[in-house]
């Protein structure tokens, strides 16, 4: 088994990156629920905008109302 020593600020690192990737996925999702809405409102059908979306329909249904 190799053994690797882990320093703070490799971890400190490894974190930072792992939290960017999360905000940068959460912020896409955010703004894929905004064109969703903007779809919805224009009249465009939930099964279309979850497709164009890659939302769930239930999301998609959700945001309907």
């Amino acid at each position: 088994m190799l053994l690797t020593e882990w320093k703070t600020e490799d971890a400190l690192r490894v974190r930072g990156d792992e939290e960017r990737a999360r905000g940068m996925q959460l912020g896409i999702t955010q703004g894929m629920r905004q064109v969703a809405v903007n779809m919805l409102n224009d009249g465009v059908d939930a099964n279309t905008v979850a497709r164009y979306t890659g939302l769930f329909i239930d999301d998609v249904l959700r945001l309907q109302y």
